[in-house]
C-alpha cells in the first residue's frame, strides 16, 4: 500500500515523481508491482530517446530508472516480478 504524501489528495496517490526528490516518501512491498510497471515504462522512454538521438531525455530517464530501483532494492524486490493487472470493469468503452 502506497502511503499517500502530505501533499496529495485523499482521492489516492499521483503518479507524479514525489519518490525522486521528496524526502518523506515511504512506500511498502504492496507498491511494489507499479514500480515495476513504471520501471518498464521508463526502460521503453530510455529506448525511444535513444533511438531519436535525444541524450538528455535518456538521462531523465536513466534517472527515473534508477531511483526506482532503488527503491525495489530498498523494499527487498526483485525488479522483475508480479505487474499490476488491469482490472477491465474499471475501462472506459470507446
Amino acid at each position: 500500500m502506497l502511503k499517500i504524501h502530505p501533499c496529495e489528495s485523499r482521492a489516492g496517490p499521483c503518479e507524479c515523481d514525489l519518490y525522486l526528490r521528496c524526502s518523506k516518501f515511504f512506500t511498502t512491498s504492496d507498491y511494489a508491482p507499479r514500480l515495476r510497471q513504471r520501471l518498464a515504462g521508463e526502460a521503453q522512454l530510455i529506448r525511444d530517446a535513444t533511438e531519436r538521438g535525444w541524450p538528455r531525455e535518456v538521462e531523465r530517464h536513466t534517472a527515473v530508472s534508477n531511483r526506482l530501483k532503488e527503491l525495489l532494492d530498498e523494499l527487498g524486490e526483485p525488479e522483475e516480478g508480479e505487474m499490476p493487472t488491469c482490472d477491465p470493469s474499471r475501462q472506459t468503452k470507446h
